[in-house]
């Protein structure tokens, strides 16, 4: 059919069009034959879907053609996207099958738009569709949600029990990494090696690459897999599929660990996440070997349009040699330890979330008593700052914001009283292999950590568990309970107001080390 125009325009109403799931049962992404020569003349809209609201009627339950190319796809022209007499397309989501209308292509217009990543400003194409009489069919689809309640619950299950079956099956399906291939590496302008924090509680510091890589090519394999989820969207899917099995259900972040949620319902709690496993990674083009194209061959993976056949080709790739890089000037954990040496502030970057957000923060590393290598602290007050669970200092913050959190002080006395039988032991070693103890003067060389005793209201120091008399006769431990050593351990809360823990919770430090990202590492300031 030659084409035919509607003010210039491809006339999609007069094309004929097949739309097939390219992984049953997933409402996600699709092949479309046609022989429209035009893939933005025209797109798909699903008026009666049980996803979709009434005020979401006409504005949701889109099917669009897919912008991306990938790695694994044979193109007959890569600029239109067409393969072997299609095109694909993805949904938002809103769709479950039936009857679709055919919207027409009325107006196309170009701008541009900056991307943050890469500061620079990228083309950017919206358009104008009205909807045609023409109509299409599809089969019956689901969302990811509902594909995981089919499958792993039952209506004799209680609440909890169904969230328990669903944990387990998705600790079956979901994997973590995706197949991709890399682009080349480049150095980023402006930029250097530096320590990063971690926008979770549970992690600490990152070493970062002033080193980046040009557009990736992505994979058709790994968009069509729908639970390749990390530590956050797994815990996320878990939310949604609890609200979705009973919308009076709650949940909300665990505290201590960010891949976990906590799920609330009926007045009971439980904790639901994790993240997926094994999975594929950055690849080379030439081991890309298993092609989509849409042409039937026995080599066509198009044939493999169920959830474990393309589970399979992403972790296949997972066990290919991973790309391997070195960088001359790499910076170490070993380059910063021999920096910072017995203790040092560090200027670093500090991630804010894990949508992006930064800013330059201060840390403080140094060595604990007995430690080889300078540490960090978290949620502790150290030189008269308060360093937060993201382990930067928390700027204006003073003792009545934290008034029961760990105190780390330097070079401590607390004498050691010599037991009338039994050997000293300190992390069960003799007590004078360790360096950091003077027994002359009773000096604990080193930063020591007070931990909060509730009960007590006062800060007991970390030695004071670690150490321990050993009697080799009869193999038993017992706890030194000499008073002055006991008290040396102990701060009361009046000795904690003494010591101004807080006295510097307005001031940054003077003397410190840049590790930002924004200059040249390792360089003092102030000193």
């Amino acid at each position: 059919m030659q084409p035919q125009f509607i003010n210039e325009q491809i006339n999609a109403a007069l094309y004929d069009y097949e739309i097939i799931p390219l992984l049953e049962p997933f409402n996600e992404y699709f092949y479309v034959k046609t022989d429209n020569p035009d893939p933005e003349s025209f797109r798909f809209v699903e008026e009666s879907s049980r996803y979709l609201t009434t005020e979401q009627t006409g504005t949701k339950g889109l099917l669009k053609p897919v912008e991306k190319r990938f790695a694994d796809v044979k193109y007959q022209d890569a600029e239109t996207g067409n393969v072997n007499g299609g095109y694909l397309f993805s949904s938002d989501g809103y769709v479950d099958g039936g009857t679709l209308n055919i919207q027409q292509m009325t107006a196309r217009h170009e701008s541009t738009i900056y991307n943050l990543s890469t500061g620079k400003s990228e083309p950017y194409i919206t358009y104008d569709y009205t909807v045609t009489d023409a109509q299409a069919e599809m089969g019956t689809v689901k969302d990811v949600y509902d594909y995981l309640i089919d499958t792993y619950t039952n209506d004799n299950q209680t609440f909890f029990e169904k969230m328990d079956a669903l944990q387990k099956g998705m600790d079956q399906i979901t994997l973590y990494y995706t197949a991709y291939v890399q682009g080349d590496l480049v150095k980023v302008e402006n930029q250097y090696w530096g320590l990063s924090t971690s926008p979770h509680v549970d992690q600490t510091f990152y070493i970062q690459k002033p080193y980046t890589h040009t557009a990736s090519t992505p994979m058709l394999c790994s968009y069509l897999y729908p639970y390749i989820l990390d530590s956050i969207g797994f815990p996320s899917m878990m939310g949604r599929l609890a609200k979705n099995l009973d919308d009076s259900a709650t949940w909300q972040w665990n505290s201590n660990y960010h891949w976990l949620i906590d799920v609330t319902w009926n007045g009971e709690t439980k904790t639901y996440g994790g993240a997926g496993e094994g999975g594929g990674h950055a690849l080379t083009k030439d081991q890309v070997t298993k092609i989509y194209s849409f042409d039937g061959s026995s080599t066509d993976q198009t044939k493999v349009n169920d959830l474990a056949g393309c589970r399979e080709q992403i972790c296949y790739y997972g066990t290919l040699p991973k790309i391997e890089e070195t960088y001359e000037d790499e910076l170490t954990w070993n380059d910063i330890y021999e920096s910072v040496g017995e203790e040092a502030w560090l200027r670093v970057y500090a991630i804010d979330s894990i949508y992006g957000s930064s800013h330059i923060a201060f840390t403080y590393f140094a060595k604990m008593h007995g430690a080889e290598n300078p540490s960090y602290f978290s949620d502790a007050w150290v030189d008269g700052r308060y360093i937060n669970r993201y382990e930067y200092f928390s700027k204006g913050d003073t003792l009545e914001d934290h008034p029961n959190t760990t105190i780390v002080l330097k070079d401590v006395k607390i004498k050691v009283p010599e037991p009338e039988s039994g050997n000293l032991q300190y992390s069960y070693r003799p007590l004078s292999e360790r360096k950091e103890y003077d027994a002359n003067t009773g000096i604990w060389k080193g930063y020591m950590k007070f931990y909060y005793i509730e009960e007590t209201d006062t800060w007991q120091a970390d030695i004071y568990d670690r150490l321990s008399i050993y009697d080799s006769a009869s193999w038993t431990r017992s706890k030194i309970e000499d008073k002055e050593f006991v008290d040396a351990c102990t701060l009361t809360r009046a000795e904690v107001e003494a010591l101004q823990v807080d006295r510097n919770a307005n001031t940054d430090p003077a003397v410190y080390m840049i590790y930002d990202l924004k200059s040249e590492p390792g360089v003092w300031v102030g000193k």
